[in-house]
């Protein structure tokens, strides 16, 4: 019966954190149907009504509201419990879900198949993908991320530094120009890729700390589909590598020194499958830099 309640504690709170019953079981890892079966009995074993559902979200009832601050603690000190017991042997095991760029995991494939070699306990899941997705409320446990954190609860290990600057065919600054100020960038087609995923740049950084504004017909969330556009001639695209056959654009004005981190969400206890894959990363950092076409 605790079991049971139990399961039921976890459901809701996965629901509750994640907006959605889909949600709560992707964060979860079981089909949606048992989500919704483990609501139903936690409900009915409380004898109360916990969420009012509609077809667009979930609201907590006052029951809800009381019942979701002390089962996220009871939950959490569960999954603690768990964790310890667990890595006490200290043997990379079980899920892990993994988010990388599309541009980087083409690179990375021996070394995820070498870590599967390595740790034969750990089943691997990659997406690689632009999206910029919520390793939280999504249930990811490792992503590679480019720039600032700003998730405050997420931690970043620093893997390699690098420089992103514009960069431009010859043909193209032959038929319209070569910028000599920032602000002549205005006067071009600037082939720009999408903030954190989704919402195509409208800015390129200064390497003095400012920004400039930059328009241009095309954007997208794929590199190597800036440096294709750009090494045939169609704009000016800012790249952490020189496409073959182009040169920089203001590469002492335009411009911005990054880092490519490993991130994880904070946790008390870290579990050993995320540490070692963290570890296997930092060993392979040099293969973090997609190779030039």
């Amino acid at each position: 019966m605790m079991g049971a309640l139990l399961d039921g504690m976890e459901a809701f709170v996965a629901v509750c954190e994640s907006g959605s019953v889909s949600g709560g079981a992707r964060v979860l890892g079981v089909p949606r149907t048992t989500v919704s079966r483990r609501l139903a009995e936690l409900e009915e074993e409380l004898g109360v009504r916990l969420l009012h559902r509609s077809t667009r979200r979930l609201v907590r009832t006052g029951a809800g509201d009381e019942l979701f601050g002390r089962a996220r603690r009871i939950v959490d000190d569960a999954e603690s419990a768990r964790r310890a017991v667990a890595a006490m042997d200290g043997v990379p095991r079980g899920l892990l879900r993994v988010s990388v760029p599309p541009e980087v995991a083409e690179t990375l494939q021996d070394v995820l198949l070498g870590f599967l070699d390595l740790y034969p306990e750990v089943d691997l899941e990659v997406e690689a993908s632009a999206r910029f997705v919520d390793l939280v409320a999504e249930g990811f446990d490792v992503a590679l991320r480019g720039g600032r954190l700003t998730d405050d609860r997420l931690v970043a290990r620093r893997l390699r530094t690098t420089r992103a600057m514009a960069y431009a065919a010859p043909a193209y600054l032959e038929a319209h120009g070569e910028p000599r100020t920032a602000d002549d960038l205005a006067h071009h087609a600037c082939i720009r890729m999408f903030a954190r995923g989704t919402v195509p740049h409208t800015h390129w950084p200064l390497l003095d700390g400012g920004t400039v504004a930059v328009h241009g017909r095309l954007a997208t969330s794929s590199l190597r589909f800036v440096e294709r556009a750009v090494a045939e001639g169609r704009g000016i695209g800012m790249l952490p590598w020189a496409p073959r056959g182009t040169v920089p654009v203001l590469p002492d004005v335009v411009g911005q020194v990054g880092h490519v981190s490993v991130v994880y969400p904070e946790r008390a206890l870290l579990p050993s499958r995320v540490r070692a894959f963290v570890d296997h990363l930092v060993a392979h950092q040099h293969l973090l830099t997609p190779e030039r076409s």
